[in-house]
Parts: C-alpha cells; sequence; structure tokens
C-alpha cells in the first residue's frame, strides 16, 4: 500500500512539472507593435550616385506610416519574425494603423516627398542585431508606390539565451524618370531589443517534448488503474440499473 502511495505521489509531481514544461514550451510571449512617423530634413542624409548625377529629395511633405512588429521574447532554438510594413493610400497618404490586440502601440511622425510621378521611391530596410541569426541578411529593397502595401520580414532563431541588442534602418531611395539620378534619405532608426531564454537549459522544442513525455509517464504512475476503475464503476451501473 505505501508503495502505491509513493508511486501515486511521484506520478503526480513529474505530471506537474511536465506540465509546467509543456505550457512554457507552447505559451505565446508578448509581442509589441510600434506604428511611427518621423520628419526629415529637405536634404539628403547620405546620396549615391550611380549614374551621372546625383539629385536632392524633393520637399513636397506627405504623410507616411510604418508598423514594426517583433516579440519581446524568443525561445532559446524556436523562430519568430519581425515584421516592418509601410503602406500609403492611393492619393499618397499614409493609411492609419491599428493596434494589433493588446500590443503596445509607440508612435513617432514623419513626411516624405510625394513625386511619384518623376521618382521612382523604393524602401531599403536592414536589420542590425549580433547574436541572434536572421534571415535574409543584408539589405532589404521594396518599391513604394501609392495604393500598395510593402512589407519587409526577418526571421530570427536565437542559439543562445541572452539580452540582444540591435536597430532597423528604414531609408527611401529616390531614382529619377528623368536622368536616372538618385539620392537616399534615411526615414526611420528603430532600437530592436530581444531576449532570448531558456527553461533549466532547454530552448522551446527540448521543453515541450519533455513536457508531453513527462505527462504521459506521470499520469501513468499516478493514475496506473484509472482504466480498471472505470471498468467496475461501469459494470456497477449496469448491474444497478434494472433495479432502477
Amino acid at each position: 500500500m505505501i508503495i502505491v502511495r509513493v508511486r501515486r505521489l511521484l506520478g503526480i509531481f513529474i505530471f506537474l512539472v511536465a506540465l509546467t514544461f509543456l505550457l512554457w514550451g507552447i505559451w505565446p510571449f508578448e509581442k509589441i507593435a510600434r506604428t511611427g512617423t518621423a520628419i526629415f530634413p529637405k536634404t539628403p542624409t547620405s546620396s549615391t550616385t550611380r549614374t551621372s548625377q546625383t539629385i536632392a529629395p524633393p520637399g513636397i511633405p506627405e504623410a507616411l506610416r510604418f508598423t514594426l512588429e517583433l516579440p519581446v521574447k524568443i525561445r532559446v532554438g524556436d523562430a519568430e519574425v519581425i515584421r516592418l510594413s509601410l503602406e500609403v493610400d492611393e492619393n499618397g497618404n499614409l493609411l492609419p494603423a491599428a493596434p494589433i490586440g493588446n500590443d503596445e502601440i509607440y508612435s513617432e511622425h514623419m513626411e516624405v516627398p510625394n513625386l511619384y510621378d518623376n521618382y521612382n521611391i523604393m524602401a531599403e530596410a536592414r536589420l542590425d542585431l549580433a547574436g541572434i541569426q536572421a534571415l535574409p541578411s543584408g539589405e532589404l529593397s521594396q518599391p513604394l508606390r501609392p495604393g500598395q502595401r510593402t512589407a519587409f520580414f526577418w526571421s530570427l532563431r536565437p542559439s543562445d539565451f541572452g539580452n540582444f541588442q540591435g536597430a532597423i534602418w528604414l531609408h527611401l531611395r529616390y531614382i529619377s524618370l528623368d536622368d536616372g539620378g538618385e539620392s537616399r534619405r534615411l526615414l526611420s532608426n528603430q532600437l530592436v531589443e530581444i531576449e532570448a531564454v531558456n527553461l533549466l537549459g532547454l530552448g522551446g522544442t527540448p521543453a515541450r517534448v519533455l513536457g508531453g513525455v513527462g505527462i504521459v509517464v506521470g499520469s501513468f504512475l499516478a493514475m496506473e488503474n484509472l482504466f480498471s476503475w472505470i471498468c467496475k464503476l461501469f459494470q456497477m451501473l449496469m448491474a444497478r440499473k434494472p433495479a432502477d
């Protein structure tokens, strides 16, 4: 009898510990969403000449807003996504961004020129985050046009725990349709801070596997005779049925 009680207590302990690991492995961590604006100078932050001349960015203001969605924490070995999107309406004005669930909203203001008839405008983004594998790497480029959504995605997979800091650089590049002259302007520099976490040295996948196996083992030890109890209860109910 004592051995049975010890086995059941051990099974309950294993079950509870395994449940903790499983819940930690599947519980969604907080994500934040930043919607932003910023004010630009009338001269480019930097410029490049890929043709015979370099142009200055046009000075007509146009509202534009970006949305940056990123995780606060990532389990070691798991993959999460950072998403940066820009969207303007058909008139070249930014569509208002809405909060995502209960996520944090952070705002600043920005204005960019609106001369799509004379310029190709390219959005260029780069994620600098040391210590975490981020794909794709390098600078990404997407055309920015009225009525269209422009989005950049990075997949993150930390291999070790710790706090990691970096930045997302967002530039606009203006390419003249007349002569191909280019200029480049910094749109935003967003700080990125992500914590990679583990549980007693286990990352996301090992914690989930250990939790699932532990729940099965703990349930068997704690409720080894559960099936036989159910059968006996069913037989008792069936035996009493004629009397009712």
